[in-house]
Order: C-alpha cells, then structure tokens, then sequence
C-alpha cells in the first residue's frame, strides 16, 4: 500500500488544541505498548491524505536508536485515525498476537508427521517477514526437528512444521510452524483452546 500526503503550508497549521487531542487519542490506542519512558511522541506536521482529508501526523520512536515504532495519522475533530506499525514484535503487542503466544509457553510438543491434520489449523500469530530472520527461524527448526512435513521452493508455502501440544491436564490441540504469505508464521487450533480454557474452570 502506497501512501502519498502534501505538506499543508504555514498559514493552515494546527492548534495546539488539535495536536493535544490526537496526542491524547494516539496514547490511548497505543497503551499496550508505547506507554513507558522508551517511547518518543513527536507531533509532525498538517498534512492532505489521497482522500484530501487532513491529518495530524504523530510519529513514536524509541529513544535509545532513533527508530521509527509507528506513524499515526489522526482527522482532527473526530476519533478517526490510520496507524503504521513499522516493528513486527510491536505490532504483535498491538494486535493481541504476543498475549496469544505466552498461554501456550508451558506446554510439551510432539512432531506430527501427518500432512491431513495440518488442515485442521489456522495462523494465530505472524512473527516476521525479515530475511534475516526468515533464515534464523527456519534453520532454528531444522536444527531441532530435521526435515519439515512439507517443504517447497515457493517462498509462500516454504515449509510448514506439525506439532501436538499437549499440557499437564492432558490436554491436546495442534500447532504448526511455518512460512506462508506472511513470513513466517505461527498457526494452531484456536477452538481447542477456547475448549480447554473452559475445561480449566469448571
């Protein structure tokens, strides 16, 4: 997605007013994450979106390097905003899938060798898309678990990976590890889980 915004001149500046509001609506979508001394809020400028809607432009940078966490576009007036997160473990935060990871952490695994039952999953979590990091995933997995259950040289069905989880109530559900469309990948069945979650307390 190409994004183009024109530089609204001096005489069409924001209030401080306005700033204060979208700062104030940034922080709050943001809480999860950017909320801590290591985040840096700046107020850019007024700018004209494709749709010739204004915007007040905020961007949040981490101290210590300097990088870019997110680029926030918010209409002045209203709670309408657009976000870029540009840090995968950032935006893993934002959309609950690093929250979704720690309940599976205590859990032992199995290899499953059986392509039909990978059918029965379906991504939880997207981890990366970085080549470096494509690389360390996939040969982290190689390293312990050998030869993957599929594996092909199309970089959007590279590999894929089985498991059974299994916890100390006896439990089971399957997991996959694998590089799709989105890099690479961490996919389950997200019904067994609700299952089991309800199971725990009864």
């Amino acid at each position: 997605m190409m994004l183009i915004f024109y530089f609204v001149n001096g005489r069409d500046q924001a209030s401080q007013r306005e700033i204060n509001d979208a700062m104030d609506i940034v922080r709050q979508d943001c809480k999860l994450w950017c909320l801590d001394s290591s985040t840096t809020f700046q107020y850019v400028g007024k700018y004209n979106g494709p749709s010739r809607k204004r915007n007040l432009v905020i961007t949040l940078e981490r101290k210590k390097d300097k990088l870019p966490e997110a680029s926030y576009y918010v209409t002045p007036g209203t709670k309408n905003f657009m976000k870029i997160i540009h840090n995968w473990r950032t935006a893993a935060i934002d959309d609950g899938s690093a929250a979704k990871a720690k309940e599976y952490s205590d859990l032992d695994y199995t290899l499953i060798k059986e392509k039909n039952r990978l059918n029965l999953t379906s991504q939880i979590m997207h981890i990366s898309t970085n080549g470096e990091e494509l690389a360390m995933y996939r040969g982290k997995l190689m390293t312990l678990f050998g030869t993957p259950l599929i594996e092909t040289d199309d970089d959007e069905n590279a590999y894929s990976y089985l498991f059974e989880a299994n916890d100390h109530a006896n439990n089971k559900w399957l997991f996959t590890a694998y590089q799709g469309p989105s890099g690479f990948a961490i996919g389950g069945d997200p019904i067994r889980k609700i299952v089991k979650q309800q199971l725990l307390h009864l």
